[in-house]
C-alpha cells in the first residue's frame, strides 16, 4: 500500500494539511445522533455541528477522533450527543474529486489555534461557533466564527422541545457578549410574563 501523500495548502492567514486517506478510523468520543423526544445520558452535552462548506465533507474530526458528516455545498446544522470535556476541532474529510463519488478522501488537518478549541458541558445544548470550508482550485481554507444568531433561530425551528429542555452555551473560545445579552432577555420576559400572570390571578 502506498504511503498517504501530504502537502500544504493556504489561503489567508489558515493553513491546513492535506492528506490523501482511503479510510477513516477511531471513534468520535461518544457520539450519537438524537431525536427531540430523547433524553441526555449522564455526563452528555449536546454539540451544535454548524458548517458552511464550499465542497462536499465526508467526516469532522475532534480532538483526533472522526464522525461521519456526509454533506454537500451549502450551510447545515446538527445536535449530536457528546460526552462532557475539552476538544479541539481536528480535521475534515473531503473527497479529493468532487466530481467522483468513488474517489479517496483528502484529511484537511487544522492548525493548533485557540479559534478550534471549545469544551462540552453535561447537560446544555453547546453552540462552538461555525466552521467555514473556503476552496479555490487548491487552496483551501478552514475557520470558526460566530454565527450564533443563525444558529438560533434554526436551533428554535427545529429542535423546540429540545431547546426548551436544555439551556444553550457558548462552548467556544473566549467571552461570548451576545449570547450572554440574548439569554439575560429571554430571562427577564420569562419574570416579566410570571408576575403578569401573577397580578391576573
Amino acid at each position: 500500500m502506498p504511503e498517504p501523500r501530504a502537502r500544504s495548502v493556504a489561503c489567508g492567514s489558515f493553513v491546513v494539511l492535506a492528506v490523501i486517506a482511503s479510510a477513516i478510523g477511531c471513534a468520535f468520543p461518544s457520539p450519537r445522533p438524537i431525536e427531540p423526544a430523547e433524553a441526555l445520558r449522564p455526563n452528555e452535552g449536546l454539540l451544535v455541528l454548524h458548517v458552511r462548506t464550499e465542497r462536499p465533507l465526508r467526516s469532522l474530526s475532534i480532538s483526533g477522533s472522526s464522525f461521519p458528516l456526509e454533506v454537500g455545498r451549502g450551510t447545515h446544522l446538527l445536535l449530536i450527543a457528546v460526552s462532557a470535556g475539552s476538544y479541539r476541532w481536528s480535521s475534515l474529510g473531503t473527497p479529493s474529486n468532487t466530481e467522483d463519488r468513488e474517489s479517496e478522501t483528502v484529511q484537511l488537518l487544522f492548525p493548533y489555534g485557540d479559534e478550534f478549541r471549545f469544551r462540552i458541558e453535561a447537560g446544555r445544548i453547546n453552540y462552538a461557533g461555525m466552521l467555514e470550508v473556503g476552496y479555490l482550485e487548491w487552496n483551501v481554507s478552514v475557520r470558526s466564527v460566530d454565527r450564533t444568531a443563525l444558529a438560533l433561530e434554526e436551533i428554535r425551528s427545529r429542535f423546540p422541545s429540545l431547546l426548551e429542555q436544555y439551556s444553550i452555551v457558548y462552548s467556544g473560545p473566549g467571552r461570548h457578549v451576545f449570547l450572554e445579552r440574548y439569554l439575560a432577555a429571554q430571562s427577564a420576559r420569562s419574570r416579566t410574563k410570571e408576575l403578569g400572570s401573577g397580578d391576573s390571578r
